[in-house]
């Protein structure tokens, strides 16, 4: 391998993070869901937008994977920015649940060309250099670039829409559309990974084969399932922590504040994310996020102080998230390398299904009172960590040196 190839993979992991970082600096997100109540949609609507993002990812986050194992990583995630870019565009318009619909829809279409692109892309460029060690530190590095901008622009975007006028929706908009543009420049800038497959591999087909691990591999499937029911409670606070704060007495700018507290704690544990593992056990790791994210629910269910409630908010959404980098590393040592976007589209597809139901359900208990809502998710929470958990064994080690 010429130097200036090993020069161009490596590069990979900056170009990669910077990409994320433009595409993910979501301006609106400290009051995403005000705002579309403000353009005339219910809480219980918002929830069903999320059914719409999870449709969307049912239909194409297997094609999408498929697309990048045959065609490319590179091109699959150009067509991603396009995608969002598009998506944000609509959002200047949008004032009516179908219009919402459709924006949403592409936004879920070009996140489907993200996941497992992006971590096939960055796993590959480090086995080629023959990096694989790595991969845990870079994976942390590189899920923080969603977290990083995210710890200020929300804010900034919070304090400018203080009073949810429409022209203050319109720049935050504007500063979104913005970063997915820079993001696409840079997006071509990408290297293309070799790759790495033998004869059997290929005649076995990647399609067929990644149906055969998630359905034969018990393991691998119980990692899928935990991941996706956490996340999908977590989804779920995301969508009506923003008008539960505000009716007991929460400011826009106090919003925009927990919002960028959560994501300054998010990104660190994200970016140092090997090097909290090495003080906790995987296992812990995986379970007492979990733990933390009940007891943050029953503060939810029965506190009505604004402190206690902040504090339960910022653990549940970095509960999110936190464990993202062991889930990278683990499943992947169970995936074989020259498939490894479309199996990975494969994992994202279960958590799909069960948000589409579970989903449903919660938008029209939302309308009826948040306890029921706050229900669902203990019970998500409650099922993964004691009949999905992740036991001592489960946790495959990696020889660092």
């Amino acid at each position: 391998m010429n130097k200036s190839r090993v020069v161009a993979l490596k590069a990979n992991k900056r170009i990669l993070f910077w990409t994320k970082l433009l595409v993910e600096i979501k301006a609106l997100n400290a009051i995403i869901t005000l705002f579309y109540i403000q353009r005339g949609i219910s809480v219980g609507e918002v929830l069903y937008l999320s059914v719409i993002w999870s449709v969307t990812a049912l239909l194409l986050e297997i094609p999408s994977g498929y697309f990048a194992d045959l065609f490319g990583r590179k091109k699959t995630i150009i067509l991603g920015v396009l995608l969002h870019s598009l998506s944000i565009s609509l959002m200047f318009v949008s004032f009516s649940f179908p219009m919402f619909a459709l924006s949403i829809a592409l936004a879920s279409a070009g996140y489907a060309c993200f996941t497992g692109t992006d971590s096939a892309l960055l796993y590959d460029s480090l086995k080629e250099i023959g990096d694989e060690k790595s991969s845990l530190r870079v994976s942390g590095k590189y899920y923080s670039a969603s977290r990083f901008s995210k710890i200020f622009i929300p804010l900034l975007g919070a304090i400018l829409a203080k009073n949810l006028f429409a022209w203050q929706f319109n720049v935050l908009i504007s500063i979104e559309l913005i970063g997915a543009l820079i993001s696409l420049i840079l997006a071509n800038k990408l290297t293309e990974p070799n790759k790495h497959m033998d004869v059997s591999e290929k005649e076995e087909g990647m399609f067929k084969d990644s149906f055969k691990l998630f359905k034969e591999n018990k393991l691998v499937r119980k990692f899928a399932l935990n991941k996706s029911f956490v996340f999908i409670g977590i989804l779920i606070i995301w969508r009506i922590y923003q008008p539960h704060l505000k009716s007991v007495g929460a400011s826009i700018i106090v919003l925009g504040v927990i919002y960028a507290i959560f994501q300054l704690l998010a990104f660190l544990s994200l970016w140092l994310s090997d090097k909290i593992q090495k003080r906790i056990t995987g296992y812990s790791f995986f379970s007492l996020p979990v733990f933390m994210g009940i007891i943050s629910i029953f503060v939810f269910m029965f506190s009505q102080n604004i402190w206690f409630l902040s504090v339960a908010t910022i653990l549940l959404m970095i509960l999110g998230t936190v464990r993202d980098p062991l889930f990278f590393q683990q499943i992947n040592l169970h995936v074989k390398s020259f498939n490894r976007a479309t199996t990975m589209s494969v994992l994202n597809v279960i958590k799909s299904i069960f948000d589409i139901p579970i989903l449903l359900l919660v938008g029209y208990l939302a309308d009826i009172d948040f306890k029921y809502v706050y229900l669902m998710v203990l019970s998500l929470f409650v099922y993964s960590l004691f009949f999905l958990r992740i036991e001592k064994k489960d946790i495959q080690l990696v020889d660092t040196k």
